[in-house]
């Protein structure tokens, strides 16, 4: 890991990172926060079902989604992307603000690579997203 904010946005310029929460104020948020520390580019999807299809599409590099979400949620969202050939091995990193010990062995157990409690800490968050995407 760098401590290096410059190099960091370096290597990370570029690659994609597919944003999924029902919040449109964490959707912004996210958002503004990785395009301008790391220069990602930055998709976004409001519920699980639109996240498994824009996965597909877009073939990011990593997905941050939220676990509640209405129309799909987050672990059956997260069943189908690790289920389809195209999307198996982007790295999905859960966001959520109910957790506690026991539940996050019980989220991990579905996919995700790690699990983040909101509010989230930015600089965690970033070299999170750092770490998974280089």
């Amino acid at each position: 890991m760098t401590d290096n904010r410059y190099e960091m946005r370096e290597f990370c310029r570029g690659k994609k990172v597919l944003l999924v929460d029902d919040n449109p104020d964490v959707l912004y948020l996210l958002n503004d926060l990785l395009r301008r520390s790391l220069e990602v580019e930055v998709s976004t999807a409001q519920n699980g079902k639109v996240a498994v299809e824009a996965a597909k599409d877009i073939q990011p590099d990593l997905i941050l989604m939220d676990l509640m979400m209405p129309v799909m949620d987050g672990l059956e969202a997260i069943s189908k992307i690790k289920d389809d050939e195209s999307t198996n091995k982007i790295p999905v990193v859960a966001i959520t603000a109910l957790i506690n010990t026991y539940q996050r062995d019980d989220v991990m157990k579905h996919g995700f690579v790690e699990c983040l409690e909101k509010p989230l800490d930015f600089d965690q968050l970033k070299d999170m997203v750092f770490r998974y995407i280089v």
